[in-house]
């Protein structure tokens, strides 16, 4: 959410579907994925106040990529572009894109990205993201109840791209949904229940400050379509808790009762001018 005035908290969007995020000369737009392949990120910068005529960084991070492209060119990381006016660069698993505005962008080159903006920007936003008002309950608008009109509602924030062509948006047929039987078994406490779950949850702390309910209810269905895969649970509750966290609430173990495994952050420092080794790269820079 945007920062109150007076207060240091900027807007932050935590994604934890399998999707596709293109933010190109201040437009930011989100494709969901239809099939298992995660997409790509692609995030340009500009100055958004900035007047015309405008130039535009585009820098793309695939999943599986060791290196993100920018403009067009496989780029090794950290690397400066406009006199300093975008900054792009890893933090530990995430590649993370900064520019003199006040956007920043992170990706973990899987499928958790976070959107950081200043409060300047407040009602000056719009898309999947919302209008950034504080008011995250309008943010999809209140005749978009359903499947079917969320849908169609999304749809007007989708981008071509020319380099995927086999993405689709709609269902082949008919579309999946979750049984009930299967909707009480994964949101127990052992799947998705674990997000709102109150007494004695790992996330009680966290339930007044990021509202579970969105994150418990994308967990349920993601969950359920994939047939109780641990992955999916796993990113979701991660998402969940690493949003938790930056809002400065306290987050108990919630990988012993899912099951979920935490990832290993390499701990290698490299000496400047080489890089660690990765997917047959060479060494060296």
């Amino acid at each position: 959410m945007p920062r109150r005035p007076g207060s240091n908290r900027p807007l932050q969007r935590a994604i934890a579907r399998r999707s596709k995020v293109i933010a190109r000369c201040g437009e930011q737009r989100l494709q969901k994925r239809s099939r298992a392949a995660v997409g790509r990120l692609h995030a340009a910068a500009r100055r958004w106040h900035a007047p015309r005529p405008r130039r535009c960084v585009c820098v793309v991070v695939t999943p599986g990529a060791p290196h993100p492209q920018v403009n067009g060119v496989v780029t090794l990381l950290p690397v400066s572009l406009e006199d300093g006016k975008v900054q792009v660069f890893q933090s530990g698993l995430s590649a993370v894109l900064e520019t003199d505005f006040g956007l920043r962008v992170m990706y973990d080159w899987n499928w958790h990205l976070v959107i950081d903006l200043p409060s300047s920007y407040y009602k000056h936003t719009c898309g999947l993201c919302g209008n950034f008002n504080f008011k995250p309950e309008d943010d999809i608008p209140q005749s978009g109840s359903d499947v079917a009109a969320i849908v169609d509602w999304a749809k007007v924030w989708k981008v071509p791209d020319d380099d995927d062509p086999f993405c689709w948006d709609y269902c082949k047929g008919t579309c999946p949904v979750c049984e009930e039987e299967k909707r009480e078994l994964y949101g127990g406490n052992q799947y998705c229940g674990l997000i709102k779950k109150s007494f004695q949850g790992p996330f009680k702390a966290c339930h007044d400050i990021v509202k579970p309910q969105d994150f418990y209810r994308n967990c349920l269905y993601d969950v359920c379509i994939s047939n109780g895969a641990k992955k999916i649970l796993c990113q979701t509750l991660e998402a969940y808790a690493s949003t938790c966290k930056k809002r400065g609430a306290v987050v108990h173990d919630w990988r012993t009762p899912s099951g979920c495994r935490k990832q290993r952050v390499s701990s290698s420092v490299c000496v400047a001018g080489w890089f660690l080794q990765r997917r047959g790269i060479p060494s060296m820079g």
